[in-house]
């Protein structure tokens, strides 16, 4: 008796174990599911990407001026109806090659903050390529205001064909120095007057001063802050020129103004004597995407120092 007693009792444990077995079974399997299934309603909750298509061919993207809300999340798709193409917005870090065979190139990013951005063609695409360019502007909400006119967004690395030098021959433009970057050139001027000098010889003569002996010079320059650049000319002849630079006003637009002012300080041997400086406002004037010019009034100390 005692051993059927026995028996049953430990009968009665296992059933025990292995409902509590089967009921912990079934706990953990809810618990997985659960998480599961919340999970699949958040996927199913996420926000799809906006879709904009566009088309780029000689010379512009279709459609140009982009509009996308903050925090949006946007999905460009950019196919090309001719050659290769590039899709550049240096200021997202987007740089995408656009192949000549159709293929749509997809572009996810969620937008930032409110600003504007400009779209330019990152791939040589023809005589018309420095043209081709666009906007896309973030704004705060839907009809939103768009950001007000301004210097754009644009790279300081971006190339620009209507400016693509800090200098045209002699005189410096408003193309900006990168911040952290630096440059130099070489500089070779022949030193004889278009007025002649006595023992020069005629103009025609002396080859329009190409036999006259030639001034080599070099410069180094530096992008110290966004738009802030400073920089050193030293020539064979121990001249040496300080300046600095700041740009107060860039537009890179198709009928965009550009305003820098620098100023220098120069002196002969090795800045050592005869030392004179310069004030200078540099204006820039879009034409289109066609041509750019100057107007640079200048103010300059000491005038009689000796070529260099």
């Amino acid at each position: 008796m005692m051993i059927v007693t026995m028996d049953r009792q430990m009968g009665h444990k296992i059933m025990m174990r292995r409902s509590a077995v089967f009921l912990l079974s079934g706990i953990l399997a809810g618990a997985w599911v659960l998480p599961a299934g919340a999970a699949g309603s958040d996927e199913a909750g996420a926000q799809s990407p906006r879709v904009i298509e566009i088309a780029a061919s000689r010379f512009a993207f279709e459609p140009a001026d982009l509009e996308v809300l903050v925090g949006e999340s946007v999905q460009l798709v950019v196919h090309s109806t001719d050659v290769q193409h590039g899709f550049s917005i240096p200021t997202l870090g987007i740089r995408e090659t656009i192949p000549p065979d159709g293929t749509p190139v997809a572009i996810d990013f969620v937008a930032g903050e409110a600003g504007r951005h400009q779209i330019a063609c990152s791939v040589f695409c023809g005589a018309g390529h420095g043209g081709m360019s666009g906007v896309l502007s973030i704004v705060g909400s839907a009809g939103g205001a768009r950001p007000t006119d301004g210097p754009d967004q644009v790279a300081d690395l971006e190339v620009d064909v209507l400016e693509p030098d800090f200098t045209l021959i002699t005189l410096p433009t408003t193309l900006r120095l990168p911040q952290g970057k630096f440059t130099f050139r070489l500089t070779h001027r022949f030193s004889r007057p278009l007025d002649g000098r006595e023992g020069d010889g005629g103009l025609v003569k002396n080859f329009l001063g190409f036999d006259s002996p030639a001034i080599i010079g070099i410069e180094f320059r530096y992008g110290l802050l966004p738009g802030t650049q400073v920089g050193f000319y030293r020539s064979n002849t121990r001249h040496i020129q300080l300046f600095a630079r700041q740009n107060i006003l860039w537009q890179r637009g198709p009928r965009g103004i550009g305003l820098d002012i620098q100023a220098s300080l120069e002196g002969l041997d090795n800045l050592s004597d005869d030392h004179g400086g310069s004030v200078q406002a540099i204006l820039s004037k879009r034409l289109g995407n066609r041509a750019s010019v100057y107007v640079e009034p200048t103010f300059v100390g000491n005038v009689n120092n000796a070529l260099f």
